[in-house]
């Protein structure tokens, strides 16, 4: 099989898996949500989707992830292998400093937090706190993986991506 037929057979999976994807994603999250509110209650599901509603205002890649498919189809293209390990190393430099002014961010909202949510109960208040801590660490620890899906792309593995 030549390159330009596997490179089209890819897309086609990666086409296929992506919606695949999006539907899994929607049904799931018609069956999950409910179980949820179920599960925690009501006040819980809203402290739950108030801290993730305000990490996601931070969570910004500024195209990053994108450049990298830019520039590494680019330097591929060329057969550049210097250039791609010198734009990676750029790349996860800035994914680096991003994190740690994030953290930063994060760590002034945790502390915060009492001031901005006035109207939560101390109970509230305090599971507002942990699952602000969870969701945070866990997007602290996963935004530097972001340029992955750019260097997939750029190497046309969509079927691994999706």
């Amino acid at each position: 099989m030549d390159n330009n037929n596997l490179v089209k057979k890819n897309i086609t999976i990666g086409a296929l898996l992506g919606y695949f994807s999006f539907f899994l994603n929607v049904i799931s999250g018609l069956f999950f949500t409910p179980w949820l509110i179920l599960s925690f209650g009501s006040d819980q599901y809203g402290i739950y989707t108030l801290a993730t509603a305000l990490i996601n205002l931070f969570l910004i890649d500024f195209g990053l992830s994108n450049a990298t498919t830019a520039f590494i189809s680019k330097y591929r293209a060329n057969n550049d292998k210097n250039n791609i390990e010198k734009t990676l190393c750029i790349i996860y430099k800035a994914y680096f400093v991003i994190d740690l002014i994030i953290l930063v961010i994060f760590t002034g909202l945790y502390f915060a937090s009492p001031y901005i949510y006035k109207g939560l109960t101390p109970d509230e208040l305090s599971t507002f706190k942990n699952c602000l801590l969870v969701i945070a660490i866990f997007s602290i620890i996963s935004l530097p993986t972001t340029p992955f899906n750019g260097i997939l792309s750029a190497y046309e593995k969509f079927a691994t991506l999706k």
